[in-house]
């Protein structure tokens, strides 16, 4: 029997990955799926009620994360943090797989992944056929820059400060064709994002074929101009990926008027979904171009089938994404953010006044996110690097139990401060106050 013939036997492939929108034509019933997501929101929508009768801060970490009480929790940028309800409700999609596993994956996971799929395209404005699911923003630009083929003499731009992780794959994916991968160097600390846009700018020529940009660069906190960078881009036929892994929940963008080519974020950083929950956004003219990093059932069926099933695995991170949506959009987007940003930038001022330091970059380019420079100095035998940094922060971590990532940049200690509504004031007075004591016996 031939290969076709063996897929015509099969058929073009199995239910779980035929076109998404066939499932609401197809002969399955789906009113039991459609009911179990119907109590799901109705479930979260009164667990967010309860939410919002709880104060921003300490309570609010108590009552609706699970982060140790413990620990002062400056570092919500790294790994982020899952609110309860997501939890919850990842752990019922988790139940209803394991008691009947045919029925989820071939009938209720379709219909549910499209219907999280068109919400989350409405809080993204953008259409639901140009997103799919991915486990975090490195595979995410990993499908990306390993399914483009470049040719020898081609260029793709990327930062300095761009995340490593992303860099990584650009030069191993370099070394299948031969491609150049032209560093964009920019210097911090910077109170201009034009000059970024400038940067970029120049750096393009005829042979530039992609730009790998940073909505927020992770080591500075950095917000970069990213509209005004695309279109710059574009105007001289350079294709953008942009990388948007703290995006979605720190700042507020519109996919429709951004119009990158690609872009990618976390769902479980700022949004505060289960781990292993992202999103990858792909135009539809550049859709026939990319596929999953695991080619499986849904090969050449269409963009969202290939990145639908990629084989066995729980899917409720994805799934668990609507509950955060709904919190969001029941607090409001803006309302988050503005809280967020207020609270970290206002106690990093306090901060760099206390210790006659500065601030990494201007207000309009951080959001939760804030980079302030720590006032230590070596002693003859030490020496101010990355070492000494983590050093530090080792000691924060064990003696203090404060939890805030550590920077060597420009030849000088910065702490990347975040928040989040489990941080209120006391956590930095706390982490000052620990700095404080540091200084004293390193003295």
């Amino acid at each position: 029997m031939s290969d076709g013939e063996v897929d015509k036997l099969l058929g073009e492939c199995p239910l779980f990955v035929k076109e998404l929108d066939s499932t609401y034509q197809s002969i399955e019933d789906y009113s039991d799926i459609q009911k179990f997501i119907k109590d799901l929101e109705d479930f979260a929508k009164q667990e967010i009620e309860v939410c919002l009768d709880t104060p921003f801060g300490g309570e609010f970490k108590n009552k609706h994360f699970l982060i140790d009480q413990n620990i002062v929790y400056l570092n919500h940028g790294s790994y982020g943090a899952t609110l309860k309800v997501a939890r919850d409700a990842q752990r019922r999609w988790q139940e209803r797989m394991e008691k009947n596993l045919i029925k989820f994956f071939e009938v209720d996971f379709p219909f549910a992944i499209r219907y999280v799929a068109e919400r989350l395209s409405r809080f993204l404005n953008c259409d639901v056929d140009e997103l799919s699911f991915v486990t975090n923003a490195t595979s995410g630009c990993n499908s990306i820059l390993r399914s483009l083929k470049f040719q020898p003499n081609e260029e793709v731009l990327i930062l300095n400060f761009s995340y490593m992780a992303v860099k990584h794959t650009l030069h191993y994916s370099a070394t299948f064709t031969g491609f150049k991968v032209k560093i964009v160097e920019i210097d911090f600390p910077l109170y201009d994002s034009n000059v970024v846009v400038k940067r970029i700018a120049d750096a393009i020529t005829p042979n530039t074929k992609l730009a790998v940009i940073d909505y927020i660069i992770s080591a500075t906190a950095s917000i970069l101009p990213i509209k005004e960078i695309i279109q710059v881009c574009h105007s001289k036929n350079v294709l953008v990926l942009v990388d948007g892994a703290h995006a979605i929940g720190q700042v507020p963008f519109n996919l429709k008027e951004l119009n990158p080519d690609f872009f990618v974020s976390n769902t479980h950083k700022w949004l505060c979904a289960p781990k292993g929950s992202a999103f990858l956004y792909v135009q539809k003219q550049h859709q026939h171009l990319v596929h999953p990093l695991a080619i499986s059932h849904g090969y050449k069926s269409g963009y969202q089938c290939e990145f639908l099933f990629g084989g066995t695995a729980d899917y409720s991170p994805f799934l668990s994404i609507l509950p955060c949506l709904q919190f969001y959009e029941r607090i409001g987007p803006q309302k988050i953010m503005d809280r967020n940003h207020n609270l970290v930038f206002s106690n990093a001022q306090k901060m760099a006044k206390h210790w006659n330091t500065t601030l990494l970059c201007s207000e309009d380019m951080f959001g939760s996110l804030v980079q302030v420079e720590l006032p230590f100095k070596p002693s003859e035998k030490e020496k101010l690097d990355f070492n000494f940094a983590e050093a530090i922060r080792s000691q924060l971590r064990k003696k203090y139990k404060i939890e805030v990532p550590l920077m060597f940049i420009a030849g000088k200690i910065w702490a990347r401060l975040s928040a989040h509504l489990h941080n209120e004031d006391e956590d930095y007075y706390n982490f000052t106050t620990a700095v404080d004591e540091l200084l004293v016996t390193q003295a």
